[in-house]
């Protein structure tokens, strides 16, 4: 046969041709490796016996060395980073290598191409939204967020009051930033291991305008619900109205594994453009590097939105949000290195720009009825007040009795179109969810008596309405998330309901939950305690309810009555009691 090149293992004569399943040292392995730069070339000319001679000898040596220098030796995949572009993610190779393709592709079509990067946000990170801007616009503590991080365009305008609101960009670089009518975002990369929710959308953060006091909500807010006129209706700080509200409708992972068969670890693609036409050209541009287009989803960015550049167009954001991964180590790993790419492009030419429709509606919403089970948790509701001494909850409740659903068209209508009519802040609305919440509580009163709050509530994931379920704890004065019990805990509540005075049944379709400074007198197990760092003593707290993503839909339940708007939403509010500590 001849002498035969020998390679030890892991390493090859061309980095992207001969290992095309090259394994990178955390495990992932890339299918398809591009051709890259930079790769050592070991050729071993050898007789088939000394080739043996040479693997016995150099095994652990070669082990040891794929182990610790694994990022040079596979640097075609490892996500070293060389390319001079702030932030330390760490993309593979391959998709710097299609990065590049796309760009030189669409500069040669006249386009400018400017890149940016991927940034963690986390709960630790609301301490400089705060200092900003007072709040921390009701973060969900379930999973910290990733916000793309553009290079801002020469005649961009730069709102200091916008700038580093949620960490601190490299110079030059937005995180809020305007849109040209001719733009368009690509995000693309490796995707998430598998996890409960994926998803990305964009907001309107800020735009022209005042406050309409004379609308139903502002009135209705105003005259019952006073405690939540800041948070709903508080100015931004550059003095515009704070929005934070949804202009189009997410995509998430439901709809990439419908659209493309499936999503987690795959490497897909994100369009986010005002631009019918720049849309037409980075798809095309991406076919050409042969993308599929199934691999392929667009978010249309339109009216109500005003686009531009200058002072007087609104700001946008772009969010992602991973939640509960299946393995919680790979998930904290795909945060780390966030191994993605994100591409600023605009078209400088002299053409008119090719808007989208008006998004007037998000996409309707289905749910599963759960006012069958209505007299079944009052029932239990009703076996925990009189476990710890109290008389049956009020008829009709109180404002501090159930949660408030805050998407429903009456009272809030906390939706995107119709949140920013109202000239609301929306609070990063999303519709893969449901949102309901508290009116402000208090784990202690000015006498220093000390209350423990039960919820009682249905069980989303158990009655069809949830692919996740989360209940969280809000430290209200700032709107930042900071305690959250999810639906597998939830779940193990239901071996802790009172089962007297009351009967009842569809036990699997409840939790049972206590939240206080102490769980001293409450089964530890269904108890989650917070201290006076998550919420300062004498602060009020909130507590907020999501059902995201209804099984076999696209998007989170809906909660609205079908037929009046004031009438009985399908979605049962849980109940929530104050219970007096000796």
């Amino acid at each position: 046969m001849g002498e035969q090149p020998f390679f030890p293992p892991g390493l090859s004569a061309e980095c992207g041709e001969a290992c095309p399943t090259c394994k990178v040292a955390r495990g992932r392995t890339f299918p398809k490796v591009l051709p890259c730069e930079g790769f050592p070339r070991f050729v071993f000319a050898a007789s088939l016996r000394e080739e043996r001679m040479w693997k016995m000898r150099i095994r652990l040596a070669v082990f040891a060395l794929v182990l610790i220098f694994a990022a040079v030796l596979c640097s075609c995949d490892s996500g070293t980073k060389t390319d001079g572009v702030p932030g330390d993610n760490k993309v593979p190779a391959s998709v710097l290598a299609l990065a590049s393709s796309v760009t030189e592709d669409l500069e040669a079509r006249g386009y400018e191409v400017v890149r940016g990067y991927m940034q963690l946000f986390t709960m630790d990170d609301c301490a400089l939204a705060i200092a900003k801007t007072g709040q921390c616009f009701g973060n969900n503590p379930t999973g910290p967020y990733v916000f793309p991080v553009v290079p801002a365009w020469s005649e961009e305008y730069i709102d200091p009051t916008t700038l580093n609101v949620f960490g601190e960009n490299a110079d030059g670089y937005l995180t809020i930033r305007r849109f040209d009518p001719r733009e368009a975002t690509l995000v693309f990369g490796v995707m998430p291991p598998a996890a409960r929710y994926f998803g990305l959308q964009t907001y309107q953060y800020t735009r022209e305008g005042t406050v309409d006091t004379d609308n139903e909500v502002y009135q209705l807010v105003l005259n019952t619900f006073p405690f939540m006129l800041d948070q709903f209706f508080g100015p931004a700080p550059n003095g515009r109205l704070l929005s934070f509200a949804s202009i189009s409708n997410n995509n998430n992972n439901a709809v990439f594994e419908r659209r493309a068969g499936s999503f987690f670890d795959q490497v897909r693609f994100f369009v986010v453009t005002p631009d019918q036409a720049m849309d037409t050209a980075v798809r095309a541009a991406l076919a050409r590097a042969e993308v599929s287009d199934s691999d392929i989803v667009t978010e249309s960015i339109a009216s109500p939105v005003t686009l531009g550049l200058d002072k007087e167009a609104d700001d946008l954001i772009t969010v992602i949000r991973y939640a509960l991964p299946d393995d919680e180590e790979a998930g904290e790993l795909w945060r780390h290195d966030l191994p993605l790419v994100v591409l600023r492009v605009r078209d400088r030419g002299d053409r008119a720009p090719e808007p989208w429709p008006a998004f007037e509606h998000p996409q309707e919403r289905f749910d599963t009825s759960e006012l069958y089970l209505s007299t079944d948790l009052n029932a239990l509701n009703n076996n925990v007040r009189a476990a710890w001494g109290l008389d049956p909850a009020p008829s009709p409740p109180g404002v501090a009795d159930r949660m408030l659903d805050l998407q429903r068209a009456y009272p809030f209508d906390l939706v995107g179109p119709d949140c920013i009519r109202n000239t609301m802040n929306c609070l990063a609305d999303t519709q893969d969810t449901s949102y309901a919440g508290t009116a402000n509580v208090y784990l202690e009163n000015d006498a220093g008596d000390q209350f423990l709050y039960a919820v009682v509530g249905t069980l989303g994931t158990e009655t069809g309405n949830a692919t996740y379920t989360s209940l969280s704890v809000y430290r209200a004065a700032v709107v930042m998330g900071v305690a959250n019990v999810d639906d597998g805990q939830l779940l193990q509540s239901q071996s802790y309901f009172p089962q007297e005075p009351n009967s009842f049944n569809n036990q699997d379709k409840f939790y049972l939950w206590y939240f206080g400074r102490t769980c001293a007198a409450a089964p530890e197990a269904i108890c989650t305690e917070i201290n006076e760092d998550q919420i300062p003593l004498g602060e009020p707290m909130k507590l907020a309810l999501r059902n995201y993503i209804r099984p076999g839909d696209v998007r989170g339940p809906n909660t609205d009555p079908p037929d009046d708007p004031k009438g009985v939403s399908p979605l049962l509010p849980a109940w929530v009691t104050a219970i007096p500590l000796p």
